[in-house]
């Protein structure tokens, strides 16, 4: 109990060292906003990308026209649902229930799923599951020769596809967490802030948010913008403390789509828990239920995502090898050479 306690304070000392001291306004989808931490950068800025997509894991129902992770899209998720509208013809509109099924599967959707909600929100093969809920997809990539390094102000940026609706700081947004890693294991989420409560505009299947009200989750930028991210803001991560994540050696960074649904009920009323909320455990809004490319949108691996800031190379074995040999070879004349230099003993 005691440890436990402990651990909740480290989590929450973490969460008040790392997040930003004032409540915005955050940065707009493009451009610069006067005193935003967090403006984005241009993608003509950046020569280097990631190298490799490491896992593709899209939640249920992504269909093989929008799983495309080298020279096209690749979508996270966040699907419609496969479950028809109660009350037959979808109108009014209800993006619970839209657009109806009856074309499945086809390009952008492998399928429907049409059990309905159990209560265990971490079980995939259900109506939940199919639109993300309790299944997020994610994308992992990694850096091959080089990695990023913590080094002043932003260490990299992500790339969305996203675009300007609803007003002059709103953006029509399918959004991400951001997590990095030094092994491919331990991962550490930067923590985020998403002060909506409903959008500036709504038509049909389309809502637009306002960004100036969001901070550290990929997809706020508009396409050919990227989002910006600093490693400083994890060094008081129990991963950074515990000596699981270097941030001066960071191989990875893991993608996860945000469910961004706000508070829904199950079937019985109640409030599910699966759904997506920021590090202030505000719920997330975003563009849910989306179709087609749904979710987070990977841009692909030719076109790049995480755009780097600050990186060094990672040295060849063969060279750290060789590094290591020469030292003790040099050591060992130094040694050599002193004891020739010493008078011989009487």
């Amino acid at each position: 109990m005691l440890r436990s306690f402990s651990m909740l304070l480290v989590g929450l000392g973490f969460l008040a060292s790392v997040l930003p001291a004032h409540a915005g306004p955050y940065a707009s989808y493009q451009g610069v906003t006067s005193g935003a931490p967090d403006n984005p950068i241009a993608r003509s800025s950046f020569t280097t990308f990631e190298s490799s997509v490491v896992n593709y894991s899209p939640s249920p129902g992504v269909g093989a026209g929008n799983q495309n992770d080298i020279t096209g899209v690749a979508s996270l998720g966040e699907l419609y649902s496969p479950v028809p509208s109660p009350s037959g013809s979808n109108s009014p509109f209800n993006k619970l229930f839209a657009p109806q099924t009856g074309s499945e599967p086809n390009g952008s959707h492998d399928g429907s799923i049409v059990s309905s909600f159990n209560g265990n929100v971490n079980d995939p093969n259900d109506t939940y599951g199919f639109i993300g809920i309790d299944q997020p997809g994610s994308i992992t990539l990694g850096f091959g020769p080089n990695k990023i390094v913590n080094g002043a102000g932003a260490d990299f940026a992500v790339f969305e596809n996203g675009f300007g609706f609803g007003g002059p700081t709103s953006l029509f947004a399918e959004m991400a967490y951001v997590e990095v890693s030094s092994d491919g294991i331990n991962f550490a989420r930067f923590p985020s802030i998403s002060l909506n409560t409903a959008p500036t505009l709504v038509s049909g299947a389309f809502q637009g948010y306002d960004m100036t009200n969001v901070y550290d989750l990929a997809g706020k930028s508009a396409a050919n913008w990227g989002t910006p991210f600093d490693l400083s803001e994890l060094s008081t991560s129990p991963l950074v403390t515990g000596g699981l994540l270097n941030l001066s050696d960071v191989r990875y960074v893991r993608l996860v789509d945000v469910v961004g649904s706000g508070v829904i009920n199950d079937a019985s009323g109640n409030p599910i828990s699966g759904i997506a909320r920021d590090s202030l455990s505000n719920p997330i809004l975003d563009n849910w239920i989306t179709y087609d490319s749904a979710g987070f949108d990977y841009v692909g691996l030719n076109t790049g995502a995480v755009g780097l800031v600050n990186f060094a190379p990672v040295p060849e074995p063969g060279a750290l090898v060789g590094g290591i040999t020469g030292g003790l070879l040099l050591f060992s004349r130094r040694i050599m050479r002193r004891y020739a230099r010493k008078p011989p003993l009487r």
